[in-house]
């Protein structure tokens, strides 16, 4: 068997994926149009943009400059965008790289997702012409691309010039290009996301170069990655290895787990998607960590990027609920975290504070009795993060209300600054969220 294609270098994708020029071609008067959506999100962009379309050429489309052709640009734009039909695509694609630009984004569906032979080869002589002239491209089949950091929001999804969250650290690559849209919409939630990419059919560009290319950005500290399926599987180790080397971790979401998902996959974005055992398998095998929902995937990308490094592999659970702190049992066990118990002077500054009815071991049910005593919790808290078994914490919290929700957050706040260690909070109420 051949070795795996290699990851596509990001440097060669810089251009592309954090664009200093753009152009938009297929950019029409109509202001509901994916061109015109497209460029009217460009709008907080700082560099130069573009409208290509003859029909224009000389005036002004939705604020920007037009142009005839691609040839007519003043300078060859790192990123252009096809808003065109699939019958317009390859002219364009001659078009850019006789121009010399940085790389492609297409819309355009109706290639291999279809299933017809002649749409598979059509999107295969795309591939090949694409990567004999070095020209990266992001699609078919996409929703584009957005460099929060830059500003550029190279997509015909509406919403992005809304949101207000500053850049920071989770970076999101989706195949489907909707579901990549609602994760970054969860940056007003306070997740700070730096860049967003759909692959689309990954014609070119997958999952795993395009996520490889987000490791590289400083800004960076996460990846929430969706994935539907890949030509090559073996890939994902490829993928792996770079986030090891980068110190950044990949949280990941399979898509078709199930028959019906899976056909759903190969006419969504033309995908393979293989059983759901064999890719928990090569996630594992990648390093990466998987989650099952949606919802969980950007919530613990999120976490990543916001919390220190653990200092030990050893998960300290601390709860005034019985109740919940067996239920954070549970969920590490089945995730094959470490729960070491508590070192012998650990156990004793436990036994001293925590009523019989308590439990003064891994995990800590401190009772009801202990977390109401300021002197007593703080003594607890004091002792099991000062362990060196345990490189990180758990605490579920039960509270409801708002007010008690936050006299919470201020007595954990200092415990997080001191020790240095991650202190994760479960909000067990789903209202708090």
């Amino acid at each position: 068997m051949s070795a795996p294609e290699p990851l596509r270098d990001p440097a060669s994708l810089r251009r592309l994926l954090s664009p200093r020029s753009v152009a938009v071609v297929g950019v029409s008067a109509d202001p509901i149009g994916f061109g015109a959506r497209s460029i009217s999100n460009m709008k907080n962009f700082a560099g130069p943009v573009w409208a290509v379309n003859p029909k224009y050429a000389g005036q002004e489309l939705h604020g920007y400059p037009c142009v005839g052709s691609i040839a007519d640009l003043p300078e060859a734009p790192d990123c252009v965008l096809l808003a065109l039909p699939r019958t317009g695509i390859m002219a364009a694609v001659e078009a850019c790289i006789a121009k010399g630009v940085g790389g492609i984004i297409a819309f355009a569906s109706g290639y291999g997702e279809t299933g017809l032979d002649d749409r598979i080869a059509e999107e295969e002589v795309l591939r090949e012409t694409c990567r004999a002239a070095g020209l990266p491209l992001v699609g078919v089949n996409c929703l584009g691309i957005v460099d929060h950091v830059l500003k550029a929001g190279v997509t015909f999804m509406p919403e992005y010039p809304r949101m207000t969250a500053p850049p920071g650290g989770v970076a999101i690559t989706s195949q489907s290009g909707a579901l990549g849209y609602a994760l970054m919409q969860a940056a007003e939630r306070g997740f700070s996301v730096c860049h967003m990419t759909t692959a689309g059919n990954a014609t070119d560009l997958d999952v795993c170069d395009l996520a490889a290319y987000q490791l590289t950005m400083p800004e960076c500290r996460a990846v929430a990655l969706a994935v539907e399926g890949l030509r090559d599987g073996r890939r994902l180790a490829l993928l792996g290895d770079a986030a090891r080397k980068a110190g950044k971790p990949i949280v990941v979401l399979k898509l078709g787990r199930g028959e019906a998902g899976a056909a759903a996959a190969v006419s969504h974005t033309g995908s393979l998607a293989g059983s759901a055992a064999a890719w928990s398998a090569a996630f594992k095998r990648a390093g990466m960590v998987e989650v099952e929902d949606f919802d969980a995937l950007l919530e613990t990308a999120g976490l990543f990027a916001k919390a220190p490094k653990p200092t030990a592999p050893g998960v300290a659970i601390i709860t005034p609920s019985g109740g919940a702190g067996i239920m954070a049992a549970d969920h590490a066990e089945a995730q094959g975290l470490s729960m070491p118990q508590p070192m012998p002077q650990t156990e004793a500054v436990l036994r001293a504070a925590i009523p019989d009815f308590g439990a003064p071991r891994n995990p800590c049910d401190l009772t009801a009795q202990v977390a109401s005593n300021p002197a007593s919790y703080d003594a607890c808290m004091e002792a099991m993060l000062t362990d060196p078994q345990y490189g990180c914490a758990v605490i579920p919290v039960v509270y409801s209300h708002h007010a008690s929700t936050q006299l919470r957050m201020e007595q954990l706040r200092p415990y997080a600054a001191k020790f240095g260690k991650p202190l994760i909070i479960a909000w067990i109420p789903e209202r708090l969220e």
